[in-house]
């Protein structure tokens, strides 16, 4: 019997949500992931999770489907997701789209440590060789 909530309680509960969900997203076929965070005390709890469509055997994430609907608006294109692009020794591949993210917009995650990094749609261009490159700008993990 859980008489307290602290993290370790909230981690183990997740392991356990995260089965049920796993079972539910089966049963449907959709994808239903605890997506980390919410807040806690010692009495209460919130648990955030993402359910998406799968479809082709892809989960689309709200990122893709952001950088499907709006890139046009930051001067990319649809066949841009998924593209990789190299940057200072290494391999990144564009994911999606934060529309919250004025200055840097664009998902690409490091295909050699996994790690996801934001960028300016203009480096996103110059290193698909749209444009000419000048100074590229990113920011350490999304």
């Amino acid at each position: 019997m859980i008489t307290s909530l602290n993290q370790q309680v909230l981690i183990k509960l997740d392991q356990e949500i995260q089965k049920a969900l796993n079972e539910v997203a089966a049963r449907h076929g959709i994808s239903i992931k605890s997506s980390g965070g919410g807040k806690f005390s010692t009495t209460n709890a919130e648990l955030k999770v993402r359910i998406s469509v799968v479809r082709n055997g892809q989960v689309l994430s709200a990122e893709e489907e952001n950088f499907k609907r709006f890139c046009s608006s930051y001067g990319l294109k649809p066949e841009h997701l998924g593209r990789v692009f190299p940057l200072r020794g290494d391999s990144y591949t564009v994911i999606g789209l934060n529309v919250r993210n004025y200055k840097l917009p664009i998902l690409a995650k490091n295909n050699t440590s996994g790690m996801i990094y934001k960028f300016t749609p203009q480096t996103i261009l110059q290193k698909l060789n749209q444009i000419p490159e000048e100074d590229t700008d990113f920011d350490e993990p999304a």
